[in-house]
């Protein structure tokens, strides 16, 4: 039985194996000892450099919502799109499943990221409310992987390939500053630990540490906060963030298999019903994920074609199989496969599939014209809702299912 402060503990959040933290130089950083992943770093600049760069971070998002991101020319007309005016020509042709998701994915977490960044730095800096800061740091924890403005950039790359075959396209500043702000909310959101901000949290705000006795196969990691916890094998809540870290095994077990299954279902429309459906001098045609990317093929457009296919086909059925394994395999202890790995590849890879929901809503957002107009098919709605449960059945898988040695 060992005796430590939790708080001198971590646990590698890629492949699960434990540390002891310990005092670093200005500007050095701790990779774990199996992984090499970066655990933390010691940087007493930190909330300055959030801070400045949050506050840049947030005029770049807004400029690239009040101004057009493309615009079209053609026979002397233009048309243009911005993100908000993409979410309200969405829901203005009663597609709110995928409006609605836009709105909350696009706009509403990009800024309430940014938000929280910027007051939690504020407020760990100048020693406020350390309530109210702990409560900002667990809803930050809560929405910062579901942030998928950076894929959102690589679709509007992706659109812009299909429409210069069609028209001649001018981009827009917001563009532009889209791009910045890619930049540094990527930074934020990857470069940054959320277990450094609560390491400087306990730090300022001086949270008493309290050690305890345990045995060291009972650890378990908090996934919001990465706090150190004694696992009971039953229902727990985070002793920092107070967040519920597992249902029970069974429980999980379940919600994962029952989430997935609804990935699974709604993946058969995706798939069989068209994703784009394109009027042009009166005649409609149509088209499915698959028949598009060979559409995309046909016309030269070869890596676009790929990236579709791949995004749109291979990760979703790649995930399905790695998720299915992992359930079935939990009970068992295969030694020639890291669970962990492909646990951490299945979060990774899962964000990538919303790449064709969002081309498909720009490109029916932006070209309405009376001699082409492109409107989003069924398959968008189902496509939208399968990645969604996806992602759902993946955070609902309990990582003490996966026996690591």
């Amino acid at each position: 039985m060992d005796s430590y402060d939790l708080d001198s503990l971590i646990i590698c959040h890629k492949c699960h194996t434990l540390h002891h933290t310990m005092e670093i130089d200005y500007k050095s950083k701790v990779y774990c000892s199996k992984c090499k992943t970066v655990l933390y770093q010691n940087n007493p600049n930190l909330l300055n450099i959030i801070l400045s760069i949050s506050i840049s971070t947030m005029i770049l998002f807004i400029i690239s919502l009040l101004f057009p991101i493309i615009e079209i020319l053609v026979l002397g007309s233009r048309e243009s799109f911005s993100l908000p005016s993409m979410v309200l020509m969405l829901l203005e042709k009663q597609y709110y499943i995928v409006g609605f998701m836009l709105l909350f994915l696009l706009i509403i977490i990009p800024f309430l990221s940014i938000s929280l960044y910027i007051f939690i730095s504020i407020f760990i800096k100048f020693k406020i409310s350390p309530n109210i800061t702990k409560q900002l740091l667990i809803l930050l924890s809560n929405i910062k992987d579901w942030n998928m403005i950076d894929i959102f950039l690589i679709s509007i790359l992706v659109a812009l390939v299909k429409l210069l075959s069609y028209f001649e396209l001018n981009l827009g500043i917001s563009f532009y500053a889209l791009i910045l702000f890619v930049i540094f909310d990527l930074y934020l959101n990857k470069s940054i630990k959320i277990y450094d901000l609560w390491r400087v949290y306990q730090k300022n705000f001086n949270i008493k540490k309290e050690k305890k006795d345990f045995l060291e196969n009972q650890l378990v990691r908090c996934h919001k906060c990465e706090a150190v916890n004694i696992d009971t094998d039953k229902e727990i809540d985070c002793r920092r963030c107070h967040q519920r870290i597992y249902h029970s095994k069974t429980k999980s077990i379940n919600f994962t298999l029952a989430y997935l299954l609804t990935a699974m279902i709604a993946f058969i429309p995706a798939n069989f019903y068209p994703m784009l459906i394109t009027y042009k001098f009166g005649n409609r045609t149509q088209s499915t994920i698959i028949g598009g990317a060979i559409e995309m093929w046909d016309e030269g457009s070869y890596p676009i074609a790929f990236i579709i296919l791949f995004a749109s086909i291979f990760i979703p059925i790649i995930k399905f199989i790695l998720i299915l394994f992992l359930v079935i395999s939990s009970n068992k202890d295969i030694k020639k496969v890291d669970k962990q790995k492909i646990y951490y590849i299945t979060e990774i890879i899962g964000p990538l599939s919303m790449i064709d929901v969002f081309v498909v809503s720009i490109l029916s957002s932006l070209v309405h014209l009376s001699t082409l107009n492109i409107v989003a098919g069924p398959a968008a709605s189902a496509f939208a809702i399968m990645v969604f449960f996806t992602l759902l059945s993946a955070l609902s898988f309990d990582t003490r299912l996966i026996k690591h040695r």
